[in-house]
């Protein structure tokens, strides 16, 4: 299997979630703040400011209900585009219960674009929807 048939197996969402990665750098963490590319059941994908070896465990928290939910991930790929580097991490916890949370919080954010429509009659792009969820739902981080 080639890598894009590894990253494109699973249904992607393309939300505008924000995340938190550290990497462990020998004695130090890392920890920056980003958002999310695209995320499916398996894994997600990210902007960073520079390159992260593959096969590079990192932790990811991402706010889901009234807290963050840490995952541990793998990384899959890391590709330089505009000065940056897409990186690609398979999640390393695959229990049923880690993928319906996160299959939860998209469900979640297309029930609350679909309300919007029916309420006030206007029609927001997925991103658009996960803005304004997170915005009234969702914890920012501190």
């Amino acid at each position: 299997m080639t890598q894009l048939d590894e990253r494109r197996r699973f249904t992607r969402f393309p939300p505008n979630i924000p995340i938190e990665i550290e990497i462990e750098l020998g004695k130090n963490v890392l920890i920056d703040k980003d958002f999310l590319n695209d995320i499916s059941l398996e894994g997600l994908s990210f902007k960073f400011t520079f390159s992260i070896d593959q096969g590079k465990t990192i932790n990811i928290n991402i706010p889901l209900d009234k807290s963050k939910f840490r995952i541990k991930a793998e990384v899959k790929w890391c590709e330089a585009t505009d000065g940056l580097f897409n990186i690609g991490v398979k999640f390393l916890d695959s229990t049923d219960s880690f993928k319906a949370k996160i299959y939860k919080q998209l469900r979640q954010i297309e029930a609350y674009k679909f309300e919007v429509f029916e309420r006030d009659g206007r029609e927001l792009t997925f991103n658009e929807a996960a803005k304004e969820w997170i915005d009234k739902y969702a914890k920012k981080f501190s």
